[in-house]
């Protein structure tokens, strides 16, 4: 694997954690009213897609064994080239029902299903992932 995929792939799992942390008892109804919270979880979709695209140049055959990553990589696409016909209720789904399965296929994928990493640098930064569980 490049280590650059690996990074990558940190990534991925540190705004998954990320995201499953801030949708965490939080209902649909809260969530359309939240704007900031709309707008965090659409920036961390944003991270978790570009890090994938990210990945997928290095070891695109790894990213294919991630099944929605292509869709993932293209929401991202839609939201950074402001697609206004895109359906922000796809946010809402992608982050409660999509985001934990995507972070444990990728600690797979990476042979970490028990050991996440303390640290994660890249597009987020130093992300401390054990204050993100908590």
């Amino acid at each position: 694997m490049h280590p650059r995929t690996r990074q990558s792939l940190h990534d991925v799992i540190a705004a998954c954690i990320e995201i499953e942390s801030r949708t965490d008892e939080v209902s649909v109804r809260s969530y359309r009213s939240d704007r900031d919270l709309r707008l965090m979880i659409e920036r961390l979709l944003m991270t978790v897609g570009e890090a994938l695209s990210r990945a997928e140049k290095h070891d695109p055959l790894l990213v294919a064994a991630l099944p929605n990553a292509r869709n993932i990589i293209e929401m991202r696409n839609r939201i950074v080239h402001c697609d206004l016909a895109l359906n922000r209720e796809i946010f809402w789904t992608a982050a409660v029902r999509h985001a934990p399965i995507l972070r444990s296929q990728t600690e797979e994928v990476l042979g970490e299903q028990e050991d996440v990493p303390e640290r994660s640098e890249g597009i987020i930064g130093y992300v401390e992932l054990a204050e993100l569980k908590s």
